[in-house]
């Protein structure tokens, strides 16, 4: 899936790989290995050098060449007198999110730089 992310505050074109894995009956015999390489050939034809996805073990990966960007959650939360505030807003208001989310990870590098459509895609529902 084609993404752009950023990289000190620079965008940057790349991918996002979903939904592979090998049946059970089929592993260890190569093909994931094969699919993933070339996979990069493809990318690096088109002019992207980086590729992300989500690892269900990352010492797997790494051991196809691929390295770890991450490998953690953070979760920031406000006090508010003796509880924690939640923000509420209205779900449709695909602009406010979207201002929320950029304003949460311009703090950070790799994160993905998304638009409305990424926020709510195809909803006649945008304010």
């Amino acid at each position: 899936l084609p993404r752009v992310f950023m990289l000190r505050g620079k965008p940057c074109k790349s991918a996002f790989i979903a939904g592979c894995c090998t049946a059970p009956e089929s592993r260890k015999k190569g093909y994931m290995k094969g699919l993933l390489s070339h996979t990069a050939n493809v990318l690096r034809e088109r002019g992207c050098f980086f590729a992300f996805l989500h690892p269900f073990n990352h010492e797997f990966y790494r051991k196809l060449g691929w390295n770890t960007v991450s490998d953690m959650m953070c979760c920031e939360s406000l006090p508010v007198k003796d509880s924690i505030c939640s923000l509420s807003i209205d779900i449709y208001d695909s602009n406010r999110m979207l201002d929320i989310y950029k304003k949460f990870v311009s703090k950070y590098d790799f994160y993905f730089d998304r638009d409305i459509d990424d926020i709510l895609p195809n909803s006649s529902k945008r304010r």
